[in-house]
Formats: structure tokens, sequence, C-alpha cells
């Protein structure tokens, strides 16, 4: 299977988990599937000198801010904090705006929980400036995350 494949089925399995486990509230199921395929993505290892570099970090940023939403639903603050970290750097990497803002909202939810609700809002403006820029369905979801 080539990158691009590869990319596609984990953002497919991505929303397989979203749809079937996380909307059915079986989190911590969802954490597992979330943690596996975080791992697959991550063997990878592609290097910023290869063509699908970018997509390969949004395509991992993508599943480390479901992961982390997963830990925080479930109580592990500290480890969705660390993960939220990682994913900031993944969708700075992408260069893909929706990557991006969706971050700012993980890193703004992360910073609320830690009780830092100027730096959170802060996060939180800039995803709605994002969010802004584009007609999408994808972005104005993300536009109703900020209100």
């Amino acid at each position: 299977m080539n990158i691009k494949a590869a990319l596609n089925t984990f953002e497919e399995e991505i929303e397989a988990i979203l749809n079937s486990l996380e909307m059915d509230n079986k989190l911590e199921a969802a954490c597992k599937g979330y943690e596996s395929l975080a791992k697959n993505i991550r063997s990878m290892d592609l290097k910023p000198d290869h063509e699908e570099y970018r997509e390969y970090c949004r395509v991992y940023a993508h599943c480390l801010l479901r992961l982390g939403n997963m830990m925080r639903a479930i109580g592990e603050q500290e480890e969705a904090a660390k993960l939220v970290k990682e994913e900031w750097e993944y969708a700075k990497a992408s260069g893909n705006t929706l990557s991006l803002a969706r971050s700012h909202i993980s890193l703004s939810t992360n910073l609320f929980a830690q009780k830092k609700p100027d730096e959170a809002m802060n996060h939180l403006n800039n995803a709605f400036t994002l969010f802004q820029s584009n007609d999408s369905y994808d972005y104005k979801q993300g536009l109703g995350w900020c209100w």
C-alpha cells in the first residue's frame, strides 16, 4: 500500500472509531482504538522532506486530537495535556488551517481545565478566526464549538 492510501485508510479508521465507539459512549474502547491507530500512524515515521509529510502530520494530529478528547472524557487530564502538545506540533507542521483551528480548540479545552482562562481564551479566539476562513461544513462546525 502506498503512503497516500495508508493515510486515507488511517483517516477512515479515525472516523470509524468516532462513529462506532465514541458516539456509543464506549470511551475506553475508543481510547484503545485511537492509541493503536496513533502508534500505527507514528510508525510510518515520515520525515519533513517526504512529499506526504504534511498530510501525515495532519492525519496524526487528527488522531491525537481524538485520543486527547477521550483521555479528557475519562478523567486522564495529565495524559490529555501531553497529547495536546504533540498534537499542536503536528498540526503546525501540517500547515492545514482546519488542523490548526481544531488544535487551538484542544489547547483551549486543556487550559480551561487547568484553570488558565486567559490563555484558553486566546486559543479559542485563534480557533474562531481560523474557522471563519472557510465556508465548508467542518469549518462551520468548528465555529459552533467556539460559541
